[in-house]
């Protein structure tokens, strides 16, 4: 098992209030779109669901623009993490659960 997936990395430097999306982020490891069609390809209702409270919470407290500053201090073709972190609200995104308020 790669146990890289699960390290918190640069992650840890998110506002606190972020904190919540690490687990989420880790979870899913995915690095590309390519990996974001497969991991919903095998996605269980039950996961969906987690995903959609967490897309919820960060449009309710629109934490989107907080997790693009983060994005913006800590570049994702540095920090692998930060990829995951990137590539998740893509996950949400093609999962069509909002998460901004655009």
């Amino acid at each position: 098992m790669d146990h890289s997936s699960y390290q918190v990395g640069v992650l840890i430097n998110l506002p606190e209030e972020l904190h919540y999306l690490i687990a989420p982020v880790l979870g899913c490891n995915c690095r590309s779109e390519n990996e974001i069609f497969a991991y919903l390809d095998q996605i269980t209702a039950e996961q969906l669901e987690e995903h959609a409270v967490i897309a919820e919470r960060v449009l309710w407290n629109n934490h989107y623009d907080l997790v693009n500053q983060f994005l913006d201090e800590f570049c994702m073709s540095q920090y692998p993490e930060c990829a995951k972190l990137y590539f998740y609200f893509g996950l949400l995104d093609h999962a069509d659960l909002k998460f901004d308020s655009m």
